[in-house]
């Protein structure tokens, strides 16, 4: 039984009884079958509606499935480049560090050689004047 319940006798009759003649009344009766059918074919049955509703599902299901998959892919990527990052600045800041103190070590070296050498050279002179004062007293 179609769906769309047609009877093409039932409308040849009523062609008939509206004036047409006996082979027109059939053969529009026979096209509007036709067309009936062809478009019974292409309907869809709720049972075909039911199943592209449970493949959507799936697929939606399936695709947030990914992308949350892909989210927390992203995230562990993210997480792990900004920890190499941190550790590579602490690093960098860790050498840095090291040289700025190893230049402030040479600098404390040097002035206190300079140091040193100007208090020896300030004591030489001390004790070449009090010698020099020593001689010139009775």
């Amino acid at each position: 039984m179609s769906a769309l319940a047609f009877n093409p006798l039932k409308a040849a009759r009523a062609f008939k009884e509206a004036g047409a003649d006996e082979k027109l009344a059939e053969a529009m009766a026979g096209a509007i079958g036709d067309a009936a059918d062809t478009v019974e074919r292409k309907l869809a049955t709720k049972a075909d509606l039911n199943a592209f509703e449970q493949r959507t599902i799936s697929a939606s299901d399936a695709f947030e499935q990914r992308t949350i998959s892909a989210s927390d892919a992203l995230g562990q990527r993210t997480t792990s480049a900004m920890e190499a990052l941190g550790q590579r600045t602490t690093s960098e800041l860790e050498a840095t560090e090291q040289r700025v103190m190893s230049a402030l070590d040479a600098l404390e070296q040097r002035t206190k050689t300079a140091l040193y050498r100007t208090l020896w050279l300030q004591t030489g002179a001390i004790i070449a004047a009090v010698t020099a004062v020593t001689k010139l007293l009775p």
